[in-house]
């Protein structure tokens, strides 16, 4: 039996979370088990050597994805602190940054990964192993706070957003933001339900929550239907449409 313990000491990232949701049906379906200890802040795999390169290969991609989605806001927020400074489009650049190159970033974090049995530490591998990586993504932060000052001034926030969702491939047509039985769902121009995920009118971050999905999402336009979400409908129209 191939044993696999995945460690991450860093409880800001919540990375083990995301990396259990992510593995469980993989391992599961290889016949394997996965359990998640927070007090040990440790995910355990355990698999049949037959099936080890077929799950290596899945541990690679969640690893490599949890830094992007994770470990990546952080470390631009803790360079720029823009989100909690300047609201929703301080959130739209944060998180269009964060999206920028993100399967390049996901290919070039695969290509240093190196799971073998026994312990992998997430938080170590970050700090010591992808320097390349983050020359380059300090150079785009250096870019933004060289001019941050202008932005703030000029109030471009949103011109930048813009520009950079141009740089990006559209994944959507049109993106419907609909309120149904108090919750806010994201659904397509044929009012099908893009993502599973929902989000509780009551959410006082919902409007965050929203716009990031939505960049996340990448779409050409946006509707925002009904009065639950005022601000981001005028914000949605500005950068998307």
């Amino acid at each position: 039996m191939w044993k696999l313990c995945i460690v991450d000491n860093n409880k800001k990232t919540e990375s083990l979370n995301f990396v259990f949701s992510k593995l469980s049906d993989s391992v599961s379906g290889f016949g394997g088990t996965i359990e998640i200890c927070s007090a040990l802040n440790t995910v355990f795999v355990r698999i049949n050597e037959a099936y080890v390169p077929f799950v290596k290969a899945v541990i690679k991609n969640t690893i490599a994805e949890a830094i992007v989605e994770l470990y990546k806001p952080i470390y631009f927020e803790s360079g720029l602190n823009i989100s909690k400074k300047f609201g929703l489009s301080g959130v739209a650049l944060l998180k269009t940054i964060c999206t920028l190159d993100k399967n390049e970033d996901v290919v070039e974090i695969k290509r240093k990964l190196d799971i073998c049995e026994g312990e992998f530490h997430l938080d170590s591998f970050f700090e010591f192993s992808l320097s390349d990586l983050k020359t380059r993504w300090q150079e785009l932060q250096n870019v933004v706070l060289s001019n941050l000052t202008d932005i703030v001034l000029t109030d471009s926030f949103l011109d930048i957003v813009r520009y950079l969702l141009k740089l990006m491939d559209k994944n959507f047509d049109t993106i419907k933001v609909v309120e149904k039985n108090n919750k806010v769902l994201l659904l397509d121009k044929n009012y099908r339900q893009i993502v599973t995920q929902t989000f509780e009118i009551e959410d006082e971050f919902k409007d965050e929550k929203i716009l990031q999905k939505l960049i996340e999402l990448q779409p050409l336009n946006v509707e925002c239907e009904g009065d639950h979400c005022k601000e981001l409908k005028n914000l949605t129209q500005s950068i998307f449409n």
